[in-house]
């Protein structure tokens, strides 16, 4: 099946290192990386997960190639040919050595992508080897994936690229999208790295938030304004814990102690003076004469 307008396969990719002097070897190691970085797709450009932008085949983050955006036009073919010759250009075949493709795509994962479990041995670096080995058979057997990368922009088609894809018929590896009828990718893997990113600084600003509002309250604890910054926390805490559900607790235990303090003491009552006492009779004596001389 011809690629779709704007589209490349994984063929045009392959044939596209191998001109750039890439040995099949290389080649194979770096597709396995694209597949993970962009689902072989020249137009991908997602947010990374250092909230920066990220380009084209191997998702090149703007915070360390400031003209990335620059490899991303709109024309996938000829983005292919420029992104290619970068690639060679910043020292992707140099990462890429190895007398295997397992071998090249572990070295590539290491040393050029660089992404959080790429080192040797590390889960991502085990699963790109794996991708090079069945795109070097794919090369070696003439029976490639009939689709690749979309021109539409985006993470491009389905597979171990995308952290939730619907389809991936040229992996062996399983991934959600096994479990469903119809292509595309939901959501990449940068996608998903720039989700967890900002759900962790989200959690941050939530405990910074809980922090300002306890100082502030004690600094009202003798006035109603204290209650009022109580009642304010209670809010608070719905929100920081949509974050965290450990923020928003510590929240609504600051507001209770915020709350306890801000009740004024009850005033002591006065003591009841006692009852003052009646004076005592005096007792009447009876009157005696004078002794007789």
């Amino acid at each position: 099946m011809a690629p779709g307008p704007g589209a490349v396969t994984p063929k045009q990719i392959w044939l596209a290192l191998i001109g750039a002097g890439a040995s099949p070897a290389q080649a194979a190691g770096i597709m396995g990386n694209m597949w993970f970085e962009s689902s072989l797709n020249p137009e991908s450009h997602a947010m990374d997960s250092n909230g920066k932008m990220a380009y084209g085949l191997v998702s090149w983050n703007a915070g360390s190639y400031p003209n990335a955006s620059s490899l991303v036009t709109g024309n996938a073919l000829a983005d292919l040919g420029s992104q290619v010759k970068f690639l060679v250009s910043t020292g992707g075949l140099k990462a890429a050595q190895g007398s295997t493709a397992q071998q090249s795509g572990s070295n590539f994962a290491a040393n050029y992508e660089r992404c959080q479990g790429c080192q040797s041995g590390g889960q991502q670096n085990q699963l790109r080897s794996a991708k090079a080995a069945a795109f070097f058979a794919a090369a070696k057997s003439g029976k490639w994936p009939t689709s690749g990368g979309s021109g539409s922009g985006g993470s491009g088609g389905a597979g171990p690229g995308c952290f939730i894809a619907i389809n991936d018929p040229a992996s062996s590896i399983p991934v959600v999208g096994g479990l469903f009828p119809s292509g595309g990718c939901l959501m990449s893997k940068s996608q998903a790295r720039a989700v967890l990113g900002t759900l962790i600084l989200t959690s941050g600003g939530g405990i910074m938030m809980l922090g300002v509002l306890i100082l502030a309250a004690y600094g009202l604890k003798s006035s109603g304004a204290g209650k009022a910054a109580g009642r304010a926390m209670e809010g608070a805490a719905g929100v920081a814990a949509v974050a965290s559900p450990e923020a928003g607790a510590a929240v609504r235990a600051g507001s209770a102690r915020v709350r306890g303090q801000a009740r004024p003491k009850p005033k002591p009552r006065p003591k009841a003076k006692p009852a003052a006492r009646a004076p005592a009779a005096k007792k009447e004596t009876a009157s005696q004469p004078p002794e007789q001389p």
